[in-house]
């Protein structure tokens, strides 16, 4: 794997780990989704038009954006739910490792990817890792939580290896420039989840948790394409296959699962922290040996 690659993607999973941490800690899952997803699009405006001015978006391109941005509506707003059921440092590290399994699979499938032996090795480290970590999965103040916490869970890995895909096909094959693509992206997905979020808690309310929630919102606004631009950028670098950068992208389990434990107080910590080390490991494989 290109080594620069492997460095930006590396990078993004601090980031990533941590607009997940402030998601989780919201009150109210749903308008701070529609609110972080409002301040990513009004941060990131001038910068996105400055690039999108000084290069081109053929067709192709643009039904990469509209599929990624309505995959990406969907992960969000089952990301919230997610977290809703489940803790943090179980429910982030679940949620990454189906990613990666689907996405290796798609990617040598779908887009004819070679994976070495090493990280076919490192794949399934990953995956029997983070899997490891299902028990416990939700609150116990909620009943029928773990079946609904590992649902969305599931969904949310899907959705992220499912727009991951599309985002190698616009970045790295059609060549749209990754913080344009990502940006439209986005918009996209404001576009859709910021009317389904009025519509069900209405104006005013949303109005009010955006404005209680500004300062955090705000952060992950800044955080979120922050983070995977440095990784669309990887995947449009040579030697950068989806399938080993989504696993590899499960780094930031560790990060994930220590600021569940260390931060929100969650339980578990030797099981948890010894399965993210495992995680590292299968990382190590994808990323130097693949």
């Amino acid at each position: 794997m290109n080594p620069a690659a492997a460095a930006l993607v590396l990078g993004s999973c601090v980031l990533h780990a941590g607009w997940n941490l402030l998601v989780k800690r919201a009150t109210d899952k749903d308008t701070f989704t529609a609110a972080y997803l409002t301040a990513s699009c009004v941060l990131y405006a001038p910068p996105a038009l400055y690039f999108a001015l000084r290069t081109s978006i053929p067709f192709a391109g643009w039904l990469c954006i509209i599929a990624s941005g309505t995959l990406y509506s969907l992960y969000f707003l089952a990301l919230g739910r997610a977290y809703f059921h489940g803790d943090l440092s179980v429910i982030y590290p679940v949620a990454r490792g189906v990613g990666p399994v689907l996405t290796a699979i798609a990617g040598h499938l779908i887009l004819g990817e070679r994976v070495t032996a090493a990280g076919a090795a490192g794949i399934a480290l990953i995956a029997g890792s983070v899997f490891a970590l299902q028990v416990p999965v939700a609150r116990p103040d909620r009943e029928g939580a773990p079946v609904a916490a590992l649902l969305w869970a599931g969904c949310v890995g899907a959705l992220y290896a499912a727009y991951s895909i599309i985002d190698k096909q616009g970045v790295g094959v059609i060549r749209v420039h990754p913080f344009v693509y990502i940006y439209f992206a986005y918009a996209v997905s404001a576009l859709i989840v910021i009317p389904l979020i009025v519509l069900r808690h209405g104006l005013r309310r949303t109005l009010r948790d955006w404005w209680k929630d500004r300062t955090p919102a705000v952060l992950v606004g800044l955080l979120n394409i922050g983070a995977y631009t440095l990784v669309l950028i990887a995947l449009s670098l040579p030697r950068s296959p989806v399938s080993y950068v989504v696993p590899l992208r499960t780094a930031s389990v560790l990060v994930g699962v220590l600021a569940g434990i260390r931060v929100l107080k969650e339980e578990g910590a030797v099981v948890r922290i010894a399965a993210a080390c495992l995680v590292m490991v299968g990382v190590a494989l994808i990323a130097w040996k693949g």
